[in-house]
């Protein structure tokens, strides 16, 4: 950030591939009147596991997607690998959670819908494949501090409603609709409440 200036900030899990849908979004994102980006926007999304993701397949935006489409699983709604912000984004403000652990994703969702930033869920447009392994898709709880960031946030936070930062309880969401990428509003549950 300190050597870039650009409307969006992004980090993602290394084993994440993204095709063209990234900048379609994002390029809707910008050019929406739903979102204001005067204040920090996180914009975070669903993946795509596909096993055993070939250096063929994984070289080219069409063949990521037909791969997505023939053989990809979307993941759970708990978990989300990648974190595009725009630059007002209080980064410093945000707790010292080890990446790729459990608890700093849902954390982060959370987090933001308690400071009343714009989170917006980009799944339905933003293709975002897992490249899975033999290791899995839970190969991080297999860690030595595979419970470091829940201890830190605990410490700071006594308790933290982690289903509050579920996919699920996003009030924003993108679209593609009549032949256009959209960013619209959806009523969430109850059990969303920050």
């Amino acid at each position: 950030m300190d050597h870039f200036n650009t409307s969006f900030y992004a980090f993602s899990n290394g084993d994440i591939l993204f095709t063209d849908t990234l900048i379609h979004t994002l390029a809707q994102i910008i050019n929406s009147t739903a979102v204001y980006l005067s204040k920090p926007v996180l914009i975070v999304g669903h993946r795509t596991n596909v096993n055993n993701v070939t250096f063929e397949e994984g070289s080219h935006w069409e063949n990521i997607t037909r791969i997505s489409r023939s053989r990809g699983e979307l993941f759970g709604d708990w978990a989300e690998d990648y974190f595009i912000t725009t630059p007002s984004y209080p980064w410093n403000k945000v707790a010292e959670v080890v990446i790729g652990r459990r608890a700093y994703d849902n954390w982060l969702v959370y987090n933001a819908r308690k400071m009343n930033y714009t989170v917006i869920d980009a799944t339905d447009t933003l293709l975002a494949v897992h490249q899975t392994t033999n290791a899995g898709n839970f190969e991080g709880l297999n860690h030595s501090n595979s419970y470091y960031n829940h201890d830190l946030l605990v410490k700071m936070y006594n308790s933290i409603p982690y289903e509050a930062g579920d996919l699920g309880c996003i009030e924003m969401f993108t679209q593609y609709d009549l032949k256009q990428y959209q960013v619209k509003a959806r009523k969430v549950p109850a059990y969303c409440s920050v």
